[in-house]
């Protein structure tokens, strides 16, 4: 059997590991704030560093607490270690909630004739006669004004700081691109009316990024993707790469 010095030794080297363990995770949580900022928002990112980093806190009082046994440090692990579960939990919820997105692309019913699988720019074309050139084809228009796509029978994300069904925050481009690629196929066209927006949230980098593996992702499935581009509210920078990988409709 073990003696009480063995046991004591024992039990204070699975704290180190587990401790250990903790940091890692903990720091890899760290150096990812700026993805999951990006991904599901600066709130969830926030919300998930914070708990994780009082945990780690609760974990490092709990291994000086078998250095340094006191009534004090006991009760302040515990509290950390609570306090920082019960924050971690609120940013799980918070990523849940803002990830259900119900919009699927819809059939375009008007009658006309339909333009190939490509990647098109429009600086002034209305809606009914674009819907006109994808007649047939299964569209989902990303967009400000949602009131628009709905009159017209056309399924639709808003991007919006508002919560609903069909919504999603404007900064949470990595969950907006999977959902849309995962419901595309070759018939599928995206129709993306407000880049401006995107563009105000994210900085010129991001939103290029994203625009171009929209673009890349829908072509390699034989479908398109359509950017309403006005040159007069676009940084020259942003409109001259939308020149150069789309085409003029």
């Amino acid at each position: 059997m073990l003696g009480p010095t063995s046991y004591e030794t024992m039990k204070f080297g699975a704290e180190l590991i587990a401790f250990a363990s903790i940091t890692i995770v903990s720091y890899l949580v760290f150096s990812m704030r700026r993805f999951l900022a990006n991904s599901f928002g600066r709130k969830v990112s926030n919300y998930t560093v914070l708990g994780v980093l009082i945990f780690w806190s609760g974990y490092l009082v709990n291994l000086l607490n078998e250095i340094v046994q006191t009534h004090f440090m006991k009760v302040l692990d515990d509290v950390l270690v609570a306090t920082g579960s019960f924050i971690f939990v609120i940013s799980a919820f918070q990523l849940v909630k803002g990830l259900p997105l119900s919009a699927k692309p819809g059939k375009v019913k008007i009658i006309g004739s339909s333009i190939p699988s490509g990647a098109y720019y429009v600086t002034g074309l209305a809606i009914e006669e674009l819907l006109r050139m994808l007649s047939g084809k299964r569209v989902l228009a990303i967009t400000r004004n949602p009131a628009i796509w709905e009159n017209l029978g056309i399924p639709y994300i808003w991007l919006s700081n508002i919560h609903t069904p069909n919504s999603i925050e404007p900064t949470k481009l990595a969950p907006l691109l999977h959902h849309v690629l995962a419901n595309s196929d070759r018939e599928t066209f995206v129709v993306l009316d407000n880049i401006d927006y995107i563009l105000l949230y994210n900085g010129p980098e991001a939103t290029l990024k994203f625009l171009l593996a929209l673009k890349d992702n829908l072509l390699s499935k034989n479908g398109g993707l359509i950017v309403f581009a006005d040159p007069r509210s676009l940084p020259s920078q942003v409109f001259g790469v939308i020149e150069r990988e789309f085409l003029p409709l």
